[in-house]
């Protein structure tokens, strides 16, 4: 049986209710790309302003936003 994970762009004030954002990836522009399995321990609204991203372009954003975590940012700044 295939999963069917999808991914998502979040803004800060999503991820800040699902936990710990140095396990996620930030882009470039300071929001995270989640999955959906993270996604369901919250509840959403349309205010939330989470837009569904295919794969690729999560891929994409996490390679122009440098590989990058908080747990990354944390480290640079020692």
């Amino acid at each position: 049986m295939a999963l069917d994970i999808c991914f998502y762009i979040v803004p800060e004030h999503v991820a800040v209710r699902v936990g710990d954002l140095s396990r996620f990836y930030k882009t470039a522009d300071g929001r995270y790309i989640m999955d959906s399995r993270t996604l369901k321990r919250i509840n959403l609204t349309k205010a939330d302003n989470v837009e569904r991203i295919s794969r690729n372009e999560a891929l994409t954003f996490i390679a122009k936003g440098g590989y990058k975590t908080d747990s990354n940012e944390l480290n640079d700044k020692e």
